[in-house]
């Protein structure tokens, strides 16, 4: 069975998540042995309108917050 083009991924569907941010400056990769480290671009803004104004930073400081329940 043969596949049409309309089923294959496009290019850039097929790239990493985090080249994308990378691309559009949201974060930077650096090397560290044969692990990638990412960074954060301190002061990157959303992009849609309905986010605009709001930097990055802040929802992922919100999502990395510990909501996990105190052990006794």
């Amino acid at each position: 069975m043969s596949r049409s083009p309309a089923d294959s991924p496009s290019g850039r569907s097929r790239r990493s998540p985090l080249a994308d941010l990378e691309a559009d400056g949201y974060l930077s990769r650096s090397r560290d042995g044969r692990r990638n480290r990412y960074e954060t671009a301190e002061g990157a803004m959303f992009r849609h309108p309905a986010e605009a104004g709001h930097e990055v930073a802040g929802l992922l400081s919100l999502l990395a917050e510990d909501t996990s329940p105190l052990t006794r």
